[in-house]
């Protein structure tokens, strides 16, 4: 039996629980110090649950918790708060799906612990071993964060040494499952010299998790902020029905017509990436793709643009989706609905975090119809339905924000002879031809990206075969010869 310590946070006017201050869970001060150069005030629902937990007791713990609510700091700061920075053995074991996730989860740990003695590695694949087995032999860290491939080769090449490890935590469980990394997790649990302390971290409860924590886990406590896709009121959720054909159309419109979009895209294949990536592009819009194709360094510099915001659309493959923590995301548009609605959870929640609007737009055919049900019914929410926006509303639209951006722009001191030279030519030119110059400089290869002949229409229901019901009434047919005339 389970021993589960089952927490239902709603919201606080409920009064189940009242969210502390960082302040009052009396970290250790070097820990506290690194928390408060963060800016963390006030915990999120998970943390304020998860902290207190996960600081005492020898059960296992299982947090469970959308994607965006701080999970990674929920763990990560009490886990510093008990390793021993005086010892040179590694003491704590994270493993993630995703290149992407670790980096992510090593960058967090190495911002809370700056001003503490721990280190910690990072080890994953798609990159060389020389130094990753030189981060291990010669930094002696406490913490190893990797993936669970790259873990098990260093295992096998005497490498990396389980013997010491006190804590092991699976964040992302669901997705490591998903990912096919069941029988590695496994595996990598037969490396310790004695059973760690397990602490998992997942959106979602599936078969594959509740089978893994029967097997592997001991009397776990469950730490569970209320989900589904309730939680996420902050994410304006809409479908819109279009035919195969008319996918990328229909998403240019649906780009274009917001004022503002710094989001992902999210297709179901890494060729399907590429095609919608590429037109994109031919429309004048700033996009990376990023796809299991990418080499390490090629996905780096991905990362690297959209973090700057120098692309303002990320296209994707699920697998990437994990690995992808940015900050002020304001869409998510599925190219391709998902196949479940984990899937789809985890790939809106990169949008409506830290109490900001999100809007997460689903482009739907006829044969999507079926998932899309499964997913409304399943987290009891209901998508709204929009048309496609109009293709010459879309185009003024975007000839009056580009009018407005050019009127907008600041101009820099202009040198008297350059101004001289710019009067000489343009001296007597009247309005119409002023007009035209500018239009074919700035505007020409900016208006008009979308089609305006492409029509939407909401697909018709199919209609069921008809079939003649048989006169016999379940009875066997009679048989008819023909007699023969004589």
């Amino acid at each position: 039996m389970y021993v589960v310590l089952l927490c239902i946070i709603t919201a606080l006017e409920k009064g189940i629980i009242v969210l502390q201050t960082f302040e009052e869970f009396n970290l250790p001060p070097l820990i506290a110090r690194g928390v408060q150069d963060q800016g963390y005030t006030q915990p999120t629902p998970i943390q304020a649950l998860a902290i207190p937990a996960l600081s005492s007791g020898n059960h296992d713990k299982i947090g469970l918790a959308q994607t965006g609510t701080g999970k990674t700091a929920a763990f990560v700061i009490p886990l510093l708060s008990q390793l021993d920075a005086s010892s040179s053995a590694i003491q704590a074991l994270i493993l993630t799906p995703t290149r992407e996730l670790a980096y992510q989860v090593g960058g967090e740990i190495s911002k809370i612990s700056t001003h503490t003695k721990l280190r910690s590695a990072l080890v994953y694949g798609g990159v060389p071993y020389p130094g990753q087995i030189r981060s291990l032999n010669q930094g002696k860290p406490q913490i190893v964060v990797g993936t669970p491939g790259r873990i098990l080769d260093l295992i096998d090449r005497k490498v990396l040494k389980l013997s010491q490890v006190k804590f092991c935590i699976l964040d992302e469980a669901d997705e490591m499952l998903n990912m096919g990394f069941l029988e590695d997790v496994k595996s990598i649990f037969t490396h310790f010299a004695q059973k760690p302390q397990l602490w998992m971290f997942s959106a979602t409860m599936s078969t594959g998790i509740k089978r893994l924590i029967k097997q592997e886990f001991n009397q776990p406590e469950f730490l569970q902020v209320e989900g589904g896709l309730d939680h996420k009121k902050d994410i304006e959720q809409t479908y819109y029905f279009v035919q195969g054909s008319q996918r990328r159309e229909a998403l240019l419109r649906l780009i274009l017509n917001e004022s503002s979009v710094y989001g992902l895209i999210f297709c179901q294949t890494k060729l399907e990436t590429v095609g919608v990536a590429q037109f994109l592009q031919s429309k004048n819009l700033a996009v990376e793709v990023l796809n299991g194709d990418l080499t390490q360094a090629q996905r780096d510099v991905a990362m690297k643009r959209f973090r700057k915001k120098q692309v303002q659309l990320m296209v994707c493959t699920d697998v990437a989706a994990r690995g992808i923590d940015i900050e002020n995301l304001t869409h998510v548009f599925n190219y391709n609905l998902p196949n479940d609605l984990e899937s789809y959870t985890h790939r809106i929640g990169r949008t409506g975090r830290n109490g900001l609007k999100g809007k997460a737009m689903s482009l739907v055919s006829s044969a999507d119809i079926p998932r899309l049900r499964k997913i409304q019914h399943t987290s009891k929410v209901e998508l709204i339905e929009k048309k496609i926006p109009d293709g010459r509303k879309v185009n003024e639209k975007l000839m009056q924000r580009q009018l407005e951006n050019l009127c907008s722009e600041q101009v820099g001191d202009l040198s008297p002879d350059l101004l001289v030279k710019m009067d000489q030519v343009l001296h007597g030119l009247e309005r119409d031809q002023l007009y035209s110059l500018i239009y074919n400089l700035r505007l020409k290869s900016s208006l008009n990206l979308c089609d305006e002949t492409m029509t939407f229409q909401k697909p018709r229901p199919e209609k069921k075969e008809y079939k003649p019901r048989s006169r016999s009434y379940g009875r066997k047919p009679r048989s008819y010869t023909r007699r023969r005339l004589h």
